[in-house]
Order: C-alpha cells, then sequence, then structure tokens
C-alpha cells in the first residue's frame, strides 16, 4: 500500500513462513477460513481487514502503525464510498442468486496453488547454528542488517472441497444446538406448522477421525466421509427451514454443510449422532441370527465369507453378533452418523410452502 508506506511502514501480506528456520524457502497461505475474521467477513459478503504488527516492534510503533493503516484505509474509501457499498450490495446479490442455478456449489475448502510468484522479503540478515539445547537449528537475526530476500510466495489459493448449495436445508426441532447457532449468527428462518413428508437429501457420515486435543474448549472433528443419500422423510411440525436464496446462503453452507471445515458439526456439536446408542442383548440376537440366516442364505454366505476373511471380526463375539442385528429392522431405530441437517429442492421447498 504506497499511501500507508509513505508514513514510514513496511506493509506484505501475511508472512507464513513454509519453514520458520529457513525464510530463503519461501511463504504460503495456510487458509485461514472463516474462524478467522477476514474469512468470516467474506463468507458475509463484506470487505475485511486482519491487520497484525510485528511482535519484536516497540509498542510505539505497533501503535502507529495500525492507527496509520486504519486511517489510509478510511481515506480511500472517503474517496469513493459508493464503490464500497457498491461492492457489498453486489455481493449480497450474487449470495442470493446461488440457490436459483441448478447443481449450484461452492468451495468451501482451498488448497495452495501450486504454482509460486516471485516475492520480495525486505527483512535482516540471519544465522543458522546447530543448538545443544533443543538439538534443532537456532535461528539469530541481525537487526543491524537489512537484507533483502528475492523467495517464492505460495500466497495463492484454489478451490478445494465444494458442498451443494441447495433451496433450502431443513433442521428438525429437537437439534437445538444446530438451531441455538442459527440464532447466534443472526440467520433467518421459519418453522413448519405441520408433519409433512418430502423427498430430501441427507449425507451419510461414516468414518469421522477427531482431533488429539481440544481446541477453543470444542473436541473438533478432524475428518469424515460424506456419502449424500436421497429419502423421503416425515418432517415433524416445528422443523427450521433455512433458505438459501437470501444474503446469507454463504454463511448458512459453512455453518451447515458437513463438509465445511468451520460448521457446527466440524466444531463438536454434533459428536453424539456417531454414538450407538440402540444395541441388542446377546441371548436375543444369538435367536435373530439363526432366524435371519435360516430365511436368508445369501445372508449366510455374506457372514461365513466375512469370518474367512476378517480374523478380528471372527475372534469378535460382539462383532459377529452386530453383523445380524445391523441388518435387521430394528437397526433403523437408530442410524449412526446421519447427519440431521437436511437438504430440500425447489420442488420440496415449494410443498412445504402449501
Amino acid at each position: 500500500m504506497p499511501r500507508y508506506e509513505k508514513l514510514g511502514h513496511l506493509a506484505s501480506p501475511y508472512l507464513e513462513f513454509r519453514d520458520g528456520r529457513d525464510i530463503t524457502k519461501g511463504i504460503e497461505n495456510f487458509g485461514s477460513g472463516p474462524r478467522f475474521s477476514t474469512g468470516y467477513a467474506a463468507i458475509r459478503n463484506r470487505a475485511g481487514l486482519l491487520i497484525e504488527t510485528h511482535m519484536l516492534k516497540s509498542y510505539e510503533v505497533r501503535v502507529r502503525a495500525t492507527y496509520d493503516v486504519v486511517r489510509s484505509m478510511f481515506e480511500v474509501i472517503n474517496a469513493d464510498p459508493a464503490a464500497l457499498l457498491q461492492a457489498s450490495k453486489d455481493a449480497d446479490r450474487w449470495a442470493s442468486s446461488l440457490s436459483a442455478q441448478p447443481g449450484a456449489s461452492l468451495p468451501v475448502t482451498f488448497k495452495l496453488d501450486p504454482t509460486p510468484k516471485p516475492f520480495q522479503l525486505k527483512g535482516y540478515a540471519f544465522t543458522q547454528t546447530k543448538s545443544d539445547i533443543s538439538g534443532d537449528l537456532w535461528v539469530q537475526y541481525d537487526p543491524k542488517t537489512n537484507k533483502t530476500y528475492d523467495i517464492q510466495s505460495w500466497n495463492d489459493l484454489l478451490p478445494d472441497v465444494s458442498a451443494p448449495i441447495p433451496a433450502a436445508w431443513a433442521i428438525p426441532p429437537q437439534w437445538t444446538d444446530i438451531i441455538e447457532r442459527l440464532d447466534a449468527q443472526g440467520i433467518p428462518y421459519t418453522r413448519t406448522t405441520a408433519a409433512t413428508k418430502v423427498a430430501v437429501t441427507r449425507d451419510e457420515l461414516t468414518q469421522p477421525k477427531w482431533a488429539d486435543k481440544p481446541f477453543e474448549g470444542h473436541h473438533m472433528l478432524k475428518d469424515v466421509v460424506v456419502t449424500p443419500a436421497k429419502e423421503t422423510v416425515e418432517l415433524p411440525p416445528g422443523t427450521v427451514i433455512v433458505r438459501a436464496d437470501n444474503v446469507d446462503a454463504v454463511l448458512a453452507l459453512n455453518l451447515l454443510d458437513a463438509r465445511a471445515p468451520d460448521s457446527v458439526l466440524r466444531w463438536g456439536y454434533l459428536n453424539g449422532i456417531f454414538e450407538q446408542k440402540e444395541y441388542g442383548e446377546p441371548r436375543v440376537l444369538e435367536a435373530l441370527a439363526r432366524k435371519m440366516l435360516a430365511e436368508n442364505p445369501s445372508l449366510k454366505a455374506e457372514f461365513d465369507a466375512k469370518v474367512k476373511s476378517d480374523a478380528a471380526f471372527a475372534a469378535s463375539p460382539r462383532a459377529r453378533l452386530t453383523f445380524f442385528y445391523e441388518r435387521s429392522p430394528w437397526y433403523t431405530v437408530q442410524k449412526v452418523g446421519a447427519y440431521p441437517v437436511l437438504r430440500l429442492d425447489a420442488p420440496a421447498l415449494q410443498q412445504l410452502a402449501h
């Protein structure tokens, strides 16, 4: 920003070094996402600015640098305020139109562009010494010796995982943790007044993997396999309907879709959907298994093949009995990994409106 640098400061994009022990290896973008202020502003269709001043600068310099960058930004905005207002309106209009596009989707995660660009880093000379304390390299900078480094920057991002944009999302009323998050974000919704059978898309979630330790007071879901499935369900009265044809569509997508890294699912609000609450008593399943085997020869062939091919399964009485329980009519009482946020297409949404 030339205006800012004329005030005596050096400005740069966020410096995330590929190797903190050797700045000559370049910088990259870690794709902060909506949990950071700039990412959150973006999914709310607004411009955002995150200011960070270097920790080794004096307090006076850091305060002055922050003041000057804010002042410089206001001067630019004040020169043409209509441009920022129009950009915000255009972004709102774009977000509101997404659901009208058949098969529309939006990236919720991003990956590094593999092609770097040259970047000039204005820094200090540094040395690397093998440390007898840490066993690693000890990096020491010399603030008396300015040095400019011509390095590579992997700051550009490309779309990675995308999430589908439905006509609306449906959340049954018992899922209050999700509804409270909608309220906290100010996302508008309506509620159904009568029970209605409707076609939906539900994501089936398998192979969940959680983080090794808590983060910000939450046990984060790190990864999960998402498999969409079509089904017809009866939505009870009071079901929350979040339409996607409004300015909050991108925010709602990042909050409600299982693929989004900062969704209610990934923050651990819905860990209970992976807990098997229903089960069968062994004495009951023993009798049930024999009845199922007698009635279904193909099931017997499947069971025998699994016993032969899977030693852990063959050695576990519980796993062997569970094999039959999971294939019984009673297993559908609780679908482990059934994501409670349902997606509605335009005809389904119209059906609810009548």
